[in-house]
C-alpha cells in the first residue's frame, strides 16, 4: 500500500516539472525550485494525458479518477512548498 502511494507521488511531482511548475536544481540534484508556472498547468497537463490515455505514466491505471491524480498533484506541490526561488545550498557557495 505505501509503495502504492509513494509511486502516486513521484507520478505526481514528475507532472509538476513536466508542467514547469516545479524544476530541479541543475547543480543540486535533489533540491526542487519553483519553475514560474502555476499549479493550474500541471492540472491541465495531467486531465489532457487522462484523457487521451497515451502517457508514459499510464495515468488512467495508476489513479481511480482525476480527483485522486489532482489531489495527488497538490500534496506533492504543497509538500514541496511551492518550489523555492533560488537554491539555499547554491546561496551559501
Amino acid at each position: 500500500m505505501e509503495e502504492e502511494i509513494e509511486g502516486k507521488r513521484t507520478i505526481a511531482e514528475e507532472l509538476l516539472i513536466k508542467a514547469s511548475v516545479l524544476k530541479w536544481c541543475p547543480i543540486h540534484e535533489d533540491i526542487i525550485l519553483s519553475g514560474g508556472a502555476n499549479i493550474e498547468d500541471a492540472y491541465k497537463l495531467a486531465n489532457y494525458l487522462f484523457t487521451n490515455g497515451k502517457d508514459e505514466w499510464e495515468l488512467q491505471h495508476e489513479f481511480q479518477d482525476r480527483r485522486e491524480m489532482t489531489d495527488a498533484i497538490k500534496e506533492m506541490f504543497e509538500w514541496h512548498g511551492g518550489g523555492a526561488d533560488e537554491c539555499a545550498l547554491c546561496m551559501k557557495d
